[in-house]
């Protein structure tokens, strides 16, 4: 009883935390070092090892949440001289690293849970934190104060050993009386996310519960430092009203300093001011020297020329300093709005920063990134439509979001203006063949390929070949990358591609030993995987040689893995299809249809297909009772699987037991089914209704009138075979009327008649 609130709890605080984690975007370079050792339970009336395992993991994730610690966390669920043994050596290493320990106590029972934590600084001194205590109901909200003071702790005694250290503010400014509580609300979680975001061993900032009732009380700072004098800076956020948006403001106040110092300006609607709080914090780091004094040259460089601010921003830029770099540039377009120069390498600065979070794995925010480029590039281009360097640019950030079409308009405007520019000429090739245009993939590459120098030019060219079917070209192309680097894995893909395909055509056309032959050739470049190997496999079986197919089959399956053991099913299935459509019932095709479905269905006992299977290879081996046996169990296993219900219908009718099998129709044709998804058992079911109830002499309209619709038209059903069904017809013949017999024979002719055997 005790488990149950405690197990919801670590996947609710799993889940707080991690919308917290997220809000700060990235792990920090000088994280503060956390080793959580054990959370006990020392109620009175129960203890439980696993209800301690999960308090204390729910606690490592609310730490982990914050994004401030390096958290550490080795297994303390065992014995203590087991701890000691297993964590000798990285507790060596946690002392050497100067950690915080963290222990707790925590009680619960019918009416309170309450929690007590203990920290051990590096130095050895201990400090407490107050215990909380609340109804059990709120085991959540404890949990997340005792995480939440327990960071205060860490982070205060952190700041108590920091000289010269920064006391910094951060305060949404009063906004217009008229503008709605949306706006109020989320500037006032823009400085919640900032302050958790500033991670910075010279900066203290103020807890927004301390500064929360400063929020929206002024329009500016003055007064603020007035009645603050602790406070060393205030970092505002406010929002003006211009050209029909809202603009959202960051300044920075120092203490002593007449004037605010702009920050940032970002679009309230725009994707970029999601990291506003990360821009602010990377700012920081520039602007605080080591000696704890301000360091503001660059803020307050002001200039009347916007090529001093581009000057500046370039220079930053070649330091990978993008943060500077773009500070630059937006007080380059704030004194000239229509420089397409200042818009284009801002552009430029994203799409670097996009290349960099790309780079170590930050997709969602390189997205951000290559979005904000690309709204920079086109306002570049807007302003000044002719340069070459901004269609480029601007085809180059489309394609790394995927808009491949409108990427290549923009190559093909920078292609008309400069064709001999090598690397748009391979960027504009490229598009065309992403937007299957291969033709123009090759006539834009071949005139240069044989100069060009760059292998993926000549790859692409050949893959284009591949795409309008001249596969002689795209060989040619392709062995000579090859040749010229065997180890690169996309050559030997492209090779063996190229074989596979030729391998395929060879197959379409019955030429099995051709087909054969060059399936090796593709394999001998790269393993053949998915359908391939189906095809492969189906050239050995339709050229007889069985022994070849079983052992390549045995090659390709891991028998762990139940995915790749489908293919048993497929290929014992394929043997049953050979088995028909050749009418050779060699004892050879049975035993190793027999073998791969019992294997199959070992491996997939809950598969009802395995048994369907089972049943129709013990039928057709005229070991009738084994058939139906295997049916029926198909069956139990999923009265849902309408291809297994008809396959048992069938047994049941060719087995002469009509009054189950018309049982078994009424059950099935009470399903709703989708007469195009579910086509080929429709028509099926209602044969053998129809066959069923003229044996009993039911009125078998219904069903008639159904296949009469299908055939009429002109669709046809996959994959059924009729030899149970003319047994059948041969058994029965002398127990019906001719006229009768004659319809019967009449309809399965109909239907075998649009069966397309596969």
């Amino acid at each position: 009883m005790k488990s149950k609130p405690i197990f919801i709890l670590f996947f609710c605080v799993a889940i707080c935390f991690n919308i917290v984690g997220q809000a700060t975007y990235r792990s920090r370079p000088n994280l503060i070092q956390v080793e959580v050792e054990t959370f006990r339970d020392i109620s009175t009336n129960v203890k439980s090892t696993s209800i301690e395992n999960q308090v204390r993991e729910s606690f490592i994730l609310g730490l982990k949440g914050y994004d401030l610690f390096r958290v550490i966390s080795n297994d303390y669920s065992k014995s203590n001289e087991q701890v000691a043994t297993k964590n000798k050596q990285e507790k060596k290493e946690v002392i050497n690293n100067s950690s915080y320990s963290i222990r707790g106590d925590f009680t619960l029972n019918n009416n309170d849970f309450s929690i007590y934590v203990r920290i051990k600084t590096p130095s050895g001194e201990f400090h407490t934190i107050d215990k909380i205590v609340r109804p059990s109901r709120e085991i959540l909200s404890v949990l997340n104060d005792a995480v939440s003071n327990t960071t205060a702790k860490i982070n205060q005694l952190q700041l108590d050993n920091i000289i010269g250290t920064k006391k910094l503010a951060i305060i949404p400014l009063q906004i217009s009386e008229k503008d709605d509580d949306y706006l109020r609300t989320y500037l006032k979680e823009l400085v919640v996310r900032t302050s958790l975001s500033v991670h910075n061993s010279m900066i203290q900032i103020v807890p927004w519960k301390e500064v929360e009732p400063l929020f929206f009380v002024e329009k500016d700072v003055k007064k603020l430092f007035q009645q603050n004098q602790e406070y060393d800076g205030i970092i505002s956020y406010s929002a003006k009203y211009q050209d029909s948006d809202y603009i959202v403001v960051s300044k920075l106040a120092i203490k002593g300093q007449k004037k605010s110092l702009n920050l940032f300006e970002y679009n309230f609607f725009g994707e970029e001011i999601e990291y506003a709080s990360n821009d602010i914090e990377l700012l920081l780091g520039h602007i605080i020297n080591e000696d704890g004094s301000w360091n503001t040259d660059d803020l307050v460089f002001e200039a009347d020329d916007e090529q001093e601010y581009l000057k500046r921003a370039l220079t930053y830029r070649t330091r990978r300093n993008y943060i500077l770099s773009n500070f630059m540039l937006q007080k380059a377009i704030q004194v000239n709005p229509l420089s397409a120069l200042s818009h284009y390498e801002l552009g430029i600065n994203y799409f670097e920063m996009g290349l960099e979070s790309d780079s170590i794995g930050d997709y969602d925010r390189a997205e951000i990134h290559y979005s904000t480029a690309e709204t920079q590039l086109r306002q570049a281009y807007s302003i000044d439509s002719s340069s070459f360097d901004t269609k480029k640019k601007l085809g180059e950030v489309l394609e790394y979001q995927g808009a491949t079409v409108e990427s290549k308009y923009y190559y093909e405007l920078a292609f008309n203006q400069n064709p001999n520019d090598l690397i748009l000429r391979t960027r504009l090739g490229i598009a065309y063949y992403w937007n299957l245009e291969y033709d123009k993939t090759v006539k834009v590459f071949n005139p240069v390929v044989e100069n060009a120098g760059l292998p993926i030019l000549r790859y692409y060219l050949g893959l284009a070949y591949s795409g309008i079917n001249n596969d002689e070209k795209a060989l040619y192309h392709m062995q000579i990358l090859y040749e010229k680097n065997p180890e690169n894995i996309d050559y030997q893909y492209g090779l063996s591609t190229l074989y596979v395909k030729k391998a395929l055509a060879s197959y379409s056309a019955e030429n099995y030993v051709g087909a054969i032959e060059l399936f090796d050739h593709a394999a001998s470049y790269y393993p053949l995987g998915g359908y391939m190997i189906n095809y492969y496999r189906m050239a050995l079986l339709k050229q007889g040689d069985f022994v070849k197919a079983d052992e390549f089959l045995s090659v390709q399956i891991n028998s762990d893995n139940l995915e790749e053991a489908y293919i048993l099913y497929e290929h014992s299935s394929d043997l049953i299809g050979m088995w028909f459509t050749t009418q050779t019932k060699a004892l050879e095709l049975f035993q190793q249809a027999e073998k791969y479905a019992l294997k199959y269905a070992e491996m997939a006992p809950g598969d009802p297909r395995a048994y369907s299977l089972l049943g129709l290879i013990y039928y057709n081996a005229g070991e009738n009772q084994k058939g139906l046996e295997n049916m029926e169990k198909g069956w139990a296993l999923d009265s849902t699987d309408i291809w297994a219900g008809v396959n048992l219908l069938e047994s049941y009718l060719t087995e002469s037991q009509y009054d189950k099998s018309l049982k078994l129709l009424d059950y099935l044709q009470g399903f709703e089914l989708d007469s195009e998804t579910y086509s080929d058992q429709l028509i099926m079911m209602n044969l053998m209704g129809f066959l069923g109830k003229n044996m009993t002499n039911q009125n078998s309209g219904s069903e008639r009138r159904y296949i009469d619709q299908f055939l009429e038209s002109g669709k046809s059903i996959e994959s059924w075979y009729y030899n149970l069904l003319d047994d059948w017809m041969k058994e029965i013949e002398n127990n019906v009327s001719a006229n009768r017999l004659n319809q019967m024979k009449s309809y399965i002719d109909k239907v075998r008649n649009v069966t397309v055997i596969k």
